[in-house]
This record gives C-alpha cells, structure tokens and sequence, in this order.
C-alpha cells in the first residue's frame, strides 16, 4: 500500500532489564547496585546489532524516555545491567 512506512525495521533485536524498588528499599544495603544507579524506577536497553546500542532512562525523570542517560552511567554500572540481562536470558 501506499501508506507503508517501514521504519526502523531491518533489526529491532533488543534486551531490556527494568528496575523498580520501593523508595523503603532505597537505604538497603543489600542491594548489589552501586549507589550512584538511580534505584526506583529505571530501564536499561541492549541491542544486539552491530553498533551493540545501549539506552538508560530513569523514568522518574523522563517517564517518555526521550533523553537517553547511558553517559551517566560508568563501565562498572552497565557491567551490573549487562549481568543482569545475562542472567534474565538464560
């Protein structure tokens, strides 16, 4: 038809992890997250593409996720979502 659009469509292959703990929670010192990760409400995306695409948004405070904040994030916080979506794919 004409009204086809195709998009982005040639690989929408993506992992997600989303983070939701009770603002109680937030003073837990059990949690394996780092301190600095915002604790209540987050997603973190992983593409699997050939650019490995990678989105953070704390949806507290971009609910539509219009800004992505992955350089907020250091190497040793992505390692713990990327564990996490590790662990949630298996």
């Amino acid at each position: 038809p004409d009204h086809y659009h195709s998009g982005d469509t040639w690989n929408n292959t993506y992992n997600c992890v989303r983070t939701l703990i009770p603002e109680q929670s937030l003073t837990s010192s059990s949690s394996s997250f780092p301190p600095s990760i915002p604790k209540r409400n987050t997603i973190y995306c992983r593409f699997e593409d050939d650019e490995r695409f990678v989105e953070f948004y704390d949806l507290n405070v971009d609910p539509w996720q219009l800004e992505n904040a992955i350089s907020r994030l250091s190497p040793d916080e992505q390692s713990v979502f990327d564990k996490r979506l590790e662990q949630l794919r298996q």
